[in-house]
């Protein structure tokens, strides 16, 4: 009797534990609305919960090939770090040497740790992605509406004014990042009420594409120019691989086009703001053409390239960050400067040659950062591990035909919203940031633990 009620008492303990261990999972979104106070402590409490609920069966872990290549490029950012503080070191003293960036190395294992709880739990059967599944949808959509409400009266529902230069946060405050949040999870509400309507065509139609126009609405007025065009790239995937959603999506955005049109007609702010987007972005692609010809044209005469005009050069600031971090690769080719490095080691750069360059606290790019803090040994790791990931989301892509399922849905939306995230022509924050960090990790590590898993 004693021993039964002892046996009852643990299994209690870890059906709570389990349920404490989900919770902690599914409110990432909720997290990064808060901040990223909120996303460590969220970091800390799952994995904290999840040690504590696997015990000794942490020590049986089998990571397969694409986790150790994970692993392998975690342990790189720490070494490439290490390596480069000993140089400081040698040539410039302890007084010089970037103890922020080894602590931050040590600190980004916590991501690796966050990826090797998700594996385990998922082969001992102790989460359910579906929670998060729900609470990435239910928190898009309650952003976007939340700016929609701030553009119409001023304000949104918690109070905070509206940014007058044609971007609005939202519950962000101050921070112009309510795109990106939309962007990053906004598949995961389209691919859901899909799925929850899917045998209802007539209602799925009104619904889904309800929901598609609500993110597309709030993505406008976030004023984040690079998300709205990359939830247009996501979306015409979309309707590429998912014959299911064509219909939807076509009759979604045909409305948004049209009432897109009609606010920037009407709307000043926001019209400049995606205006000056379209500039920069014409006068990249027509330097990015004429470099090319030039290219050609000098290699055939031997003649240097001639250097663009400034009239253009004026409109692209991101190339001369792009320039500045391929200069500060230079310094440190194999193993890059470590983590954080770019910011140091920009001003040796730009003291050298303060023409055509251009510093910020990371590249705004990720290959770029990771050529960089990392060299190209981590870069090699990376590329590899982002080929892992087409290989597999190729492969479940070109096999799933089309089978709607909460698996599919689930693992859809982390295939489309991680292939964004990397998309090479794009500007980013810094990969090694607590809100790109964490987002990258969690979708890679669903992906992992969903990529072998049987459709149920």
């Amino acid at each position: 009797m004693i021993n039964k009620l002892g046996l009852n008492q643990i299994k209690n303990i870890n059906y709570n534990l389990i349920f404490f261990v989900n919770l902690a999972f599914c409110i990432f979104p909720l997290s990064y609305i808060l901040g990223n106070m909120a996303i460590n402590l969220n970091i800390l409490i799952f994995c904290v919960l999840s040690i504590i609920h696997l015990k000794k069966k942490i020590f049986n872990l089998k990571p397969d090939l694409f986790l150790k290549i994970v692993i392998i490029f975690f342990l790189i950012v720490f070494l490439s770090t290490i390596l480069a503080n000993i140089k400081i070191f040698q040539l410039e003293g302890i007084e010089n040497t970037d103890i922020e960036s080894l602590v931050k190395s040590v600190l980004f294992f916590r991501f690796l740790v966050l990826i090797i709880m998700v594996y385990l739990l998922n082969n001992y059967g102790s989460i359910n992605f579906k929670y998060f599944f729900y609470s990435a949808a239910f928190f898009s959509i309650i952003v976007s509406l939340d700016i929609i409400f701030q553009y119409i009266f001023g304000y949104n529902v918690w109070g905070l004014e509206g940014d007058i230069q044609g971007k609005y946060s939202g519950a962000f405050g101050k921070e112009k990042i309510a795109g990106a949040f939309i962007e990053r999870f906004s598949f995961f509400a389209i691919f859901l009420f899909f799925y929850f309507f899917h045998k209802k065509e007539n209602l799925n139609l009104f619904i889904t594409s309800g929901v598609i126009y609500i993110l597309s609405l709030g993505l406008l007025f976030a004023g984040n120019r690079m998300q709205l065009v990359l939830f247009a790239l996501g979306v015409f995937l979309t309707l590429v691989i998912f014959k299911k959603l064509r219909k939807i999506i076509i009759f979604s955005l045909t409305i948004f086009i049209i009432s897109g049109f009609l606010i920037l007609s009407n709307d000043k702010n926001i019209k400049d703001n995606y205006y000056s987007f379209y500039l920069n972005s014409k006068y990249i692609l027509v330097e990015f053409y004429d470099n090319i010809k030039k290219f050609t044209i000098n290699k055939r005469t031997n003649q240097t390239l001639n250097e663009t005009p400034k009239s253009v050069r004026v409109l692209s600031g991101h190339k001369y960050v792009f320039m500045s971090a391929i200069d500060t690769w230079k310094l440190n080719k194999t193993f890059g400067g470590g983590i954080k490095s770019f910011r140091r080691d920009c001003g040796k750069i730009l003291a050298v040659r303060g023409v055509d360059r251009m510093c910020s606290n990371h590249p705004h790019q990720y290959y770029l950062e990771i050529l960089t803090e990392t060299g190209v040994v981590g870069f090699i790791f990376f590329i590899i591990t982002i080929l892992f990931f087409l290989k597999h989301g190729l492969r479940f892509i070109l096999t799933w035909k089309n089978q709607i399922n909460e698996k599919n849905m689930i693992l859809l939306a982390c295939i489309v919203s991680l292939g964004l995230e990397f998309f090479p022509i794009r500007s980013a924050g810094s990969f090694f940031s607590t809100n790109s960090a964490t987002f990258i990790f969690l979708t890679t590590s669903i992906i992992m633990a969903l990529k072998n898993k049987p459709s149920s």
